[in-house]
Parts: structure tokens; sequence; C-alpha cells
């Protein structure tokens, strides 16, 4: 029985696990763009809520407002091409490559200090949101049908 799936929608990958008894997907991690195929040229709509209670939507994410939300910058990577800078949030981190959000990412972690940090995802509208990990339906509900969703097992 498959316990990791790949949820792909054009330049939107959603992973998710599931448990040994086979309940149904929780979709732990969310990433749109890549460098190849960055968030600027075909991003999803949909909508984030910060912890302060802040919502953005995507068409919202600029460099000025990531940087004024930002809480620290990353350092990119030096895999990355040159330009590229990394900025975060307790619940977000967005690359960016001259200027240009190239990827965006969102996935429940614990901080240094034990706090867990939970990404809060919605519709565009603003209607509906939820806190990850998604649902397959809460993620379709979000972003839309998927092009495909792969089924692995992995130890």
């Amino acid at each position: 029985m498959p316990n990791v799936w790949t949820f792909h929608k054009a330049n939107l990958i959603g992973t998710a696990r599931t448990n040994p008894i086979g309940t149904s997907p929780r979709y732990v991690h969310i990433r749109i763009g890549t460098f190849e195929s960055p968030f600027y040229k075909s991003a999803p709509r949909f909508a984030l809520r910060l912890e302060n209670g802040r919502v953005l939507r995507s068409s919202d994410l600029t460099l000025e407002t990531v940087v004024s939300i930002s809480t620290y910058p990353w350092r990119a990577d030096s895999s990355m091409p040159k330009g590229t800078v990394v900025y975060g949030t307790a619940d977000y981190v967005f690359t960016f490559q001259n200027s240009k959000l190239v990827q965006f990412e969102a996935y429940p972690h614990e901080d240094d200090a034990g706090v867990l940090h939970v990404p809060v995802i919605g519709t565009y509208d603003q209607k509906h949101f939820y806190k990850m990990p998604l649902s397959q339906q809460q993620l379709i509900e979000v972003f839309g049908k998927p092009d495909d969703i792969k089924k692995e097992w992995f130890m």
C-alpha cells in the first residue's frame, strides 16, 4: 500500500503521508514553483494567513510585501542561481530571484524552541481556510483538481 502521495498541478507539488493502516493522505508540504517553472509565471490563486492573522492573496506576494512580513532572511544555497534570496516567516518560505518570486513553500514544523508552527492556506476568495496538513479534498478546494497524483511506497 502506498504511503507517500504526490499531488501535481502545473508547478505545484503537494506531498502527503499516510500511516500503515491506510488512512487518507494528509498533505504536509506544499511547494509552488521552481527555477525552471517559477511561481511568478503561473501561480495558482490562493490565500494564506500569517500567524498575526493578516491574510495575503497569492497575487500580493511581491518582494516588498514579503520583505515586510519576513521574520528573517535565509541564505540562498550555493547551488541556487545568482540573484537568489530567500525570506521566511514562521510558517512560509519565499524564494526570489532578481526580485521575482520563484518558489513558495508551506509546511508545519517545530522551531528551535519546540514551538509548532502550522501554516493556514485558503481559497483566493478567502471563504475557506485550512490548517496544514491538508486533506486531499481541501487541497483540491484551494488549488483545483490535480493534473496527476502519484502514489509510492517509501520506508
